[in-house]
């Protein structure tokens, strides 16, 4: 499917336009903030050989849990994703 556009590249500014507007006055900034919040988040430094004399901050959830044979879950990511990705919610 070709976008009609003035160029004919890109999304139309009418749908730009009107996506902004909905961010701005209808999405729940704040709800999602405060469930973002209630997350138990932590961040840490890891050493990495060949990063130079630099640490890689890394920022994480951690969550224990009752299950004395669960196994642990790492979820990794990168810019620009979220583990908020995998929430299946």
């Amino acid at each position: 499917m070709k976008l009609k556009t003035q160029d004919g590249y890109g999304t139309p500014l009418s749908d730009i336009k009107r996506s902004t507007e909905s961010w701005k006055t209808k999405y729940g900034w704040r709800a999602q903030e405060e469930g973002l919040n209630r997350l138990p988040h932590f961040m840490s430094k890891i050493p990495v050989n060949g990063y130079g004399d630099r640490d890689i901050d890394i920022h994480f959830l951690f969550q224990k849990t009752s299950s004395p044979h669960s196994t642990p879950l790492l979820f990794v990511h990168g810019w620009s994703g979220s583990f908020l990705g995998g929430g299946g919610g």
